[in-house]
């Protein structure tokens, strides 16, 4: 284990690598998907899966906020003395914060994964806007220095 692992530097950029990596997953499927369909201007063959999917989707939306938000400190807690990056009062924030960025991110990529494949089976490009909207959102909750260092401070005055 490198030294500088534990550091919050090196858990601010493993967050950023996998939040990068998850929504270029998304952008990778879907087009393929639309490569795959023959684009966007192709006729519908149904809206009952595309309509199912997009009903599942507002709720992982909603987890987004309150899953990530109440399981993650949790966990880190129950994991203290068996993690190979130890815990300690300087990095726990960004390893709270970089554990809410994976569940979140997860469960955003979820919903976009399900769109995608109702887009491929019935054809319907709305399908493929709530996928642009849910990758939207990623970008915009993308880890950065300034929010984990906003959430680090936030959660020492609370202490």
């Amino acid at each position: 284990m490198n030294r500088h692992s534990g550091t919050p530097e090196a858990i601010l950029r493993t967050s950023q690598i996998i939040a990068a990596a998850l929504i270029a997953g998304v952008v990778a499927f879907c087009g393929v998907a639309v490569f795959a369909v023959g684009g966007v201007n192709v006729a519908s063959e149904g809206t009952l899966v595309s309509a199912v999917m997009a009903a599942v989707t507002l709720p992982q939306i909603v987890m987004f906020f309150f899953v990530s938000a109440f399981v993650t400190e949790q966990v880190i807690d129950s994991q203290y003395g068996r993690r190979s990056i130890p815990v300690t009062p300087e990095n726990k924030p960004y390893q709270v914060m970089q554990l809410r960025t994976i569940i979140g991110f997860a469960l955003l990529e979820g919903g976009c994964f399900m769109n995608i494949v109702a887009y491929i089976l019935e054809k319907n490009w709305w399908s493929l806007g709530i996928v642009g909207t849910l990758v939207l959102f990623m970008l915009t909750n993308f880890p950065t220095k300034t929010r984990f260092k906003h959430y680090a401070e936030s959660q020492q005055s609370y202490s």
